[in-house]
């Protein structure tokens, strides 16, 4: 499913202090039952404010320059508040951020925005199916898409629901554990996040499915290993509250705490470099400085940047590595990329 944040031209241009035949004439009408400019809603968000930089630029001098996000958390939109002026939804105002339904509608400093869904195209034949052991074929048809014993698209009784809950990543694919499971016979907890690799075997409870790719016919070849997937460009952009991470043309919306942890990694204090892998003990000291915190809590925090990665599309098991025996993190980097925090 598809998010848009939808405004009427009469809106757009009001917003902008044009008359219609100042903007260029009365629009053509439209097919959109709420016509008007859309912009598509996705994991690094629309930023909305008065800073020419915005994805949607306010002209009243009531907003703020960074005033709101509108972004994707897995498959749920959201809307997150970074300035002091009003950003309302559904007449309510948003104390620090909340979570958003189609045809909602928010109201901003001299603009108005509704949150429009439509249906996604349909999988093309280059995807990932399912394969259960005992039979039965799934193509992965969505992103999120959800396999468990609830209200799940893939319902395999006995398990718990959600169990697994698979992500594309760009042409590859990820998976979520709700639970704990094997994937190729190694045991992983419940929160793990990783890559999927064509032919990958995922067990729970007893049950076992395997992941396969599909392009045009079941093939269970691996991709062409030779391929260096490692990013050449990334930039963390802070936000009054968070951050955005663009990962070769990627995007998506961290929280403080993520952003954080990130920008350590991205840009380390000497002598550690980018790319690196950085040591617990510089990671505790700098994220909860006089505090009492484990590496646990860096596990936990790697877990969930990279769920927020793997939602956006972004491979972020194979991004943020976690080396428990030799105590550090690092983001994998090409040799010659370019690392920005900014």
């Amino acid at each position: 499913m598809t998010y848009w944040l939808s405004t009427s031209s009469t809106q757009a241009e009001r917003a902008a202090g044009q008359s219609p035949a100042e903007a260029g004439g009365t629009a053509p009408p439209a097919r959109d039952p709420r016509p008007g400019a859309r912009v598509a809603v996705s994991s690094g968000g629309v930023l909305i404010g008065r800073a020419p930089d915005c994805d949607i630029v306010l002209t009243d001098e009531r907003a703020s320059r960074r005033h709101a996000l509108v972004h994707m958390a897995g498959d749920e939109p959201r809307v997150v508040r970074l300035g002091k002026g009003r950003t309302e939804v559904g007449g309510e105002q948003v104390e620090s951020e909340r979570a958003l339904a189609a045809d909602d509608l928010i109201a901003l400093p001299g603009l108005e925005l509704t949150l429009v869904h439509e249906d996604d195209a349909p999988p093309t034949e280059d995807d990932w199916v399912l394969r259960k052991l005992d039979g039965g074929v799934f193509g992965v048809s969505s992103s999120p898409y959800t396999v468990g014993g609830g209200d799940d698209a893939l319902r395999i009784d006995g398990w718990p629901p959600r169990a697994l809950t698979f992500w594309r990543t760009g042409s590859g694919l990820s998976v979520e554990l709700g639970t704990d499971a094997r994937i190729d016979g190694e045991a992983l907890a419940g929160g793990h996040v990783a890559t999927c690799a064509s032919g990958a075997r995922i067990e729970v409870g007893g049950e076992t499915i395997q992941v396969l790719a599909f392009g045009g016919m079941l093939a269970s070849t691996v991709a062409d290993e030779s391929t260096d997937r490692r990013p050449r460009a990334v930039r963390l952009a802070f936000l009054p509250r968070g951050a955005r991470l663009y990962v070769d043309g990627c995007a998506a919306y961290l929280p403080e705490r993520r952003a954080e942890l990130l920008s350590l990694l991205l840009a380390p204090p000497e002598p550690h470099r980018p790319g690196e892998l950085i040591p617990d003990d510089v990671v505790l000291e700098r994220l909860w400085p006089r505090q009492t915190k484990t590496t646990n809590d860096i596990h936990v925090l790697v877990h969930r940047i990279r769920k927020s990665l793997v939602s956006a599309g972004i491979d972020g098991a194979a991004l943020v590595e976690r080396d428990s025996r030799a105590g550090g993190t690092r983001f994998v980097l090409h040799p010659e990329a370019s690392a920005a925090v900014e």
